[in-house]
C-alpha cells in the first residue's frame, strides 16, 4: 500500500495551512472586515464540516509534463 499523499492532497493541505496563517494574521492586525468576508464565503455545505474560512477557488489540476517543449509552453 502506498502511504504517499496525492499531489491534490498536498496542494489542499498547503492551501489550508496558508488560510490558517492568513486568518491568524488578520486577527492580530485587527482586519476583522476581511476575516468576516472569508467567513461569509464558506459554502453552507462546508460549514457543517467545520470549515471556518474560504479563500481559494475549488480547482487544482496536476498534470505531468513529459517533454521539455510542453513544459516550456505551459510555463510561459
Amino acid at each position: 500500500m502506498n502511504n504517499q499523499p496525492t499531489k491534490n492532497k498536498l496542494v489542499a493541505n498547503g492551501k489550508r495551512l496558508m488560510v490558517f496563517e492568513m486568518a491568524k494574521w488578520l486577527k492580530e492586525t485587527g482586519r476583522f472586515d476581511l476575516l468576516l468576508k472569508m467567513e461569509h464565503a464558506v459554502p453552507k455545505e462546508q460549514t457543517k464540516d467545520g470549515k471556518l474560512h474560504h479563500v481559494f477557488e475549488q480547482s487544482f489540476d496536476c498534470k505531468p509534463y513529459y517533454t521539455k517543449n510542453v513544459y516550456e509552453t505551459k510555463v510561459r
